[in-house]
């Protein structure tokens, strides 16, 4: 069991339980993340607060309270368990079977508390690329941060949540409350439900990805 309470993050991601393992592949061999409880988790001026990926592994329990994003990308990221081509490669010489992993259906996020800004948030190009509003994607500023061969541009929050689970897992849209005033949103999506997987720009504006 693990508990985090009381985090705060200035840049980056807060909360992040992202399992994976290179050299094992086989995800009996090593412990998978279970019972990880979080309690006022606060991101500023970063990616997200909370963000899980669970890539190839079946992990148990998470369930987090009370989340908020000031001036960040996101407040939630839930990533959709998958296998990347390096990961599959490996395996494939171990003699190994690998399937998308996932997080337990009893997982959960409650209580979200998003204020958007127009500047600061920390951005990869796979989300500004197909989730932000058209009139804001010539805020982003065009010289990235370059961290471990990484790009990261800084620019406009994007939107609440992205959830892109493909297991089941317990978030209801009605636990997001935005701090902006209406004005402020500006064609920003608030929960966004990507069953797609980024293969489509939501707003049509997507002409020169970075």
């Amino acid at each position: 069991m693990t508990n985090s309470k009381n985090l705060y993050g200035l840049g980056g991601a807060t909360l992040r339980v992202e399992t994976h393992n290179y050299t094992l592949l086989d995800d009996s061999k090593f412990t998978i993340s279970d019972e990880i409880y979080g309690k006022n988790i606060i991101s500023e001026n970063g990616n997200c607060a909370v963000m899980l990926s669970p890539h190839f592994v079946k992990n148990g329990k998470v369930i987090v309270d009370d989340v908020t994003s000031i001036g960040s990308g996101f407040a939630v990221r839930i990533e959709k368990g998958y296998i990347d081509k390096w990961d599959a490669k490996a395996a494939a010489k171990k003699g190994i079977t690998l399937r998308n992993g996932s997080f337990s259906s009893e997982s959960k996020i409650t209580n979200v508390n998003v204020k958007f800004t127009d500047k600061n948030a920390q951005l990869k190009p796979k989300h500004f690329n197909y989730y932000m509003p058209c009139e804001l994607r010539n805020k982003i500023m065009l010289n990235p941060n370059i961290f471990e061969g990484n790009k990261t541009y800084i620019g406009p929050s994007i939107a609440a949540v992205i959830d892109k689970t493909n297991y089941k897992f317990q978030f209801d849209k009605n636990e997001i409350t935005i701090l902006n005033g209406q004005s402020e949103l500006k064609g920003r999506h608030i929960f966004i439900k990507d069953y797609n997987n980024q293969k489509d720009d939501w707003f049509n504006c997507n002409k020169n990805k970075k």
